[in-house]
C-alpha cells in the first residue's frame, strides 16, 4: 500500500498498561510512533488513561473512541497491556478495518481464533 494513503491506528501509548498508568514518559509505544510518522501521515493514536491533551503534544491524530480509529485502519498497532483492550468486541471493530489490513498485538491481547475467520485481515504478535 502506497505509504501516503495508508491508515495505522497505535493502541497503548502509555509506558504501560497494568498496573495503570498515564505516564508517557519513556514510552517504547512513543518511539514506536516517531519512527512511524518519518514515513507515514496518517497516524491516529487512543490510550484510554492518558489524557487527550497530552496524546495531542505527541503530534498525532487523537480518538477517544477505539471505534473510530479501527475505521478504515490498514494496520492496527497493540502496543501495551491496558485490561480495557480485553473487554473489546476485536471481531467487530476489525471489520471496520480496510483489507487486506493487519492486527500486531505486541502483548497478545487476543487469541488468533477471534480472528481468523475475518477475510484478509493479519493478526500476528510478539
Amino acid at each position: 500500500k502506497d505509504p501516503a494513503t495508508v491508515k495505522l491506528f497505535l493502541v497503548g501509548i502509555a509506558f504501560k498498561g497494568q498496573p495503570e498508568t498515564s505516564d508517557i514518559r519513556h514510552s517504547t509505544s512513543v518511539d514506536i510512533l516517531n519512527t512511524l510518522k518519518k514515513s507515514y501521515n496518517n497516524i491516529t493514536i487512543f490510550d484510554p488513561v492518558v489524557t487527550p491533551e497530552d496524546l495531542a503534544s505527541l503530534g498525532a491524530q487523537v480518538t477517544t473512541d477505539p471505534t473510530d480509529g479501527f475505521a478504515n485502519a490498514d494496520c492496527v498497532l497493540v502496543l501495551n497491556n491496558h485490561l480495557d483492550y480485553k473487554d473489546w468486541d476485536i471481531f467487530t471493530l476489525a471489520q471496520s478495518m480496510h483489507s487486506p489490513g493487519i492486527i500486531f498485538d505486541a502483548w497478545g491481547s487476543y487469541s488468533p481464533e477471534q480472528l481468523n475467520e475475518l477475510n484478509k485481515i493479519s493478526y500476528t504478535g510478539l
